[in-house]
């Protein structure tokens, strides 16, 4: 399990970190009292300013995130990314990094999931990303590999085998292959995926397949609407047992009619 984000109260207290740093440029502790809490959503972030020890640890790291994001050394970035108390400041870091070792290292071994997300959009080393894909315990880190990665190969493996739906489902909309995209449209145990997968199915008979025998509405939906033949339409707008799929079906047939007629006055009008 990850490390969650340190808690202030009922306030993330780097959240107010980030505002400070967002809305106050001097970082001034009167200007950061008047700018943080002139509004403030939850009441309780006024009492956070009640003290000037606390304004003064706030500007503290304010002023820090000001020097990381002024740096360019990579060597002392490194350092901070790696071993900065604060997740927002460890963050600003590798950011600012270029050193594919070492964002290597932070993205699979930082104990905040943020932290390694950060160090997973700076990536492109192939192997290093399939090894996170494969095995970062957070749902969100795996799914941030998945954007980066363009090997079919190992997203059809993710596609298949990943325990969250979310990170199969991304891994099913960057694949081509139609074998693969079968069997996922039709054994998914989800059906969000089953329906990404169906959307890019173009054989007729599995689409047809996929109409007759799955079970959720909103997969057979997608699959009516990538059908061609009238003959499955018309028997699928008569004796589906969904409204919304029979509709669709009926609409289905309606296009393609239309597409024909036009095709039809184009190809004699050239004539």
């Amino acid at each position: 399990m990850s490390i969650s984000r340190p808690v202030w109260g009922n306030i993330d207290r780097e959240s107010v970190l980030m505002t400070v740093v967002n809305t106050a440029n001097e970082a001034k502790p009167d200007q950061i009292r008047l700018k943080t809490v002139e509004k403030p959503a939850d009441r309780s972030l006024a009492q956070l300013f009640d003290t000037d020890m606390e304004i003064r640890k706030i500007t503290f790291y304010a002023d820090r995130i000001k020097e990381v994001t002024g740096l360019t050394d990579q060597n002392s970035l490194a350092y901070i990314a790696k071993n900065d108390k604060s997740y927002t400041i460890r963050i600003e870091a590798v950011k600012k990094l270029t050193n594919q070792s070492v964002l290597a290292d932070i993205a699979e071994n930082d104990s905040l999931s943020d932290v390694r997300i950060a160090a997973v959009e700076k990536l492109i080393r192939r192997s290093v990303l399939a090894k996170i894909v494969k095995s970062d315990r957070d749902d969100d880190v795996r799914m941030a590999a998945v954007k980066k990665i363009s090997d079919l190969n190992i997203l059809a493996e993710i596609a298949k085998s990943d325990e969250n739906w979310k990170v199969r489902r991304a891994s099913v909309k960057k694949l081509k292959d139609q074998d693969i995209l079968e069997d996922i449209a039709k054994t998914d145990k989800d059906y969000d995926v089953r329906i990404v997968a169906a959307r890019k199915l173009m054989n007729q008979g599995i689409l047809a397949d996929i109409v007759k025998t799955d079970k959720d509405s909103d997969v057979r939906l997608a699959a009516v609407k990538r059908l061609t033949g009238q003959t499955i339409l018309t028997d699928i707008a008569k004796t589906d047992r969904s409204g919304k799929v029979r509709m669709a079906a009926m609409k289905r047939l309606t296009d393609l009619k239309h597409d024909e007629e036009l095709l039809i006055f184009f190809t004699f009008a050239s004539l």
